[in-house]
């Protein structure tokens, strides 16, 4: 239960850290239409969980509330809002979001992951 308590609240903090970042994205890149916060947020949080799955063991606490925050910090709600929106206006646009967010979200977590492991 204690386990249970600790990652709701991590993963409330990442949706709280999320959500100060998507406001300070926003006012940086207030003049395009590509969706930058969303898209760093996702890949730092891929490349976090690759630098925890390497260095925690899964079973440990410490990855279990690792997850949880990352869980909250990264967005696939938003993310997949976002890319519809893109696909109605701009689908080339679209379809580098998409592409864009998985090779380097998955490149992140592979070198997060590979970093603590080397």
């Amino acid at each position: 239960m204690i386990t249970a308590l600790l990652v709701c609240c991590a993963g409330g903090g990442g949706a709280l850290c999320r959500f100060g970042l998507t406001l300070l994205g926003n006012r940086l890149f207030y003049d395009t239409y590509f969706p930058f916060p969303t898209l760093i947020i996702n890949v730092v949080a891929a490349s976090l969980l690759g630098m925890g799955a390497g260095w925690l063991p899964a079973t440990s606490l410490a990855f279990q509330v690792l997850s949880g925050f990352l869980g909250g910090f990264s967005t696939y709600s938003t993310f997949t809002t976002e890319f519809t929106d893109l696909l109605h206006t701009f689908p080339k646009v679209a379809a580098s979001y998409i592409g864009l967010s998985v090779v380097l979200g998955i490149g992140g977590a592979f070198l997060g992951f590979w970093w603590v492991s080397a």
